[in-house]
């Protein structure tokens, strides 16, 4: 029998494979808005400054999407800091899993 906690991180690992799609599928522009709606749907989390200026304005941004958390000073670094991350997380290489 599988252990329960490899079973979650498998669910995990296909979760993260498709949100890497679909964001990657995304024209650059449209990513950050894409997120959001992922995380709405699947659970995720962000830190973004507010869309009027001057309301909540973080020092620095973060977003968490299928367990893989970024963080960056402007938020519109965060779709290409995550989809990198995901990719380190799907892809290891052997010096990364050493």
């Amino acid at each position: 029998m599988t252990p329960r906690h490899l079973i979650k991180f498998d669910e995990d690992l296909m979760l993260a494979r498709e949100l890497y799609d679909d964001v990657k599928g995304q024209p650059p522009f449209l990513r950050l808005a894409r997120m959001k709606q992922l995380a709405v749907q699947t659970g995720g989390e962000w830190d973004l400054p507010h869309d009027t200026p001057g309301v909540y304005e973080p020092i620095i941004c973060s977003f968490k999407l299928a367990g893989v958390h970024v963080f960056a000073k402007d938020p519109r670094d965060l779709p290409d800091e995550w989809l990198n991350a995901t990719q380190d997380v799907l892809n290891p290489t052997d010096e990364a899993a050493s």
